[in-house]
């Protein structure tokens, strides 16, 4: 198991993805608490205990080195954090790992998620050797959607009935991309 010796930072012109600390508990609980946030997110947080919880599970995927989760922030503010993505259930010996991410929504519609994600592909295909990454979408995320379709992820299939959420099972739209699919990450274009 290949373990994480020091926690990569990532830049694009406007963001600094960097390791989440202790010191991000509040923003972390501000964004898994925002209605608008977790809609379509696997869970939520109602107390700074809960958010403690997923405090905890970041520093558990590094060390175990099954995942690395980053704050994401403006280049001009790297203490403030505007959101977070990562990968986890890194399957090393398969080279394979599930992405996530979200924004707060001030900052939606900017295509801040979009330049994040360029440089996580890049770091993840280039520097980590996964081949395939993946991406469950709840059924109705429609911007995620589009996000990862013109990331060059695929649409898979449909996981029905995936996940019980406030007693109701919701569907999962299945999303990935390989490392070997032809796809231009700067220009967002398929290659021929």
């Amino acid at each position: 198991m290949h373990k994480i010796k020091l926690f990569p930072e990532l830049s694009t012109p406007r963001l600094h993805l960097r390791r989440i600390s202790a010191t991000d508990h509040a923003f972390i609980f501000k964004g898994m608490s925002d209605p608008n946030v977790v809609q379509f997110y696997g869970s939520s947080d109602q107390t700074l205990g809960e958010t403690k919880s997923l405090m905890d599970w970041f520093e558990f995927i590094v060390d175990h080195g099954i995942g690395m989760w980053w704050g994401i922030c403006l280049s001009d503010a790297p203490s403030k954090l505007i959101g977070a993505c990562g990968i986890h259930d890194w399957e090393q010996q398969h080279h394979s790992a599930e992405l996530g991410f979200w924004l707060l929504p001030d900052y939606w519609h900017q295509g801040f998620m979009r330049e994040c994600l360029q440089a996580l592909l890049v770091f993840c295909f280039s520097d980590l050797k996964i081949h395939r990454l993946q991406a469950r979408v709840e059924d109705g995320n429609i911007a995620s959607q589009q996000l990862l379709e013109r990331a060059g992820f695929q649409k898979e299939g449909l996981l029905r009935g995936a996940i019980l959420k406030q007693g109701i099972y919701v569907d999962l739209h299945l999303y990935a991309r390989l490392a070997t699919d032809r796809y231009d990450l700067l220009n967002n274009t398929q290659l021929k």
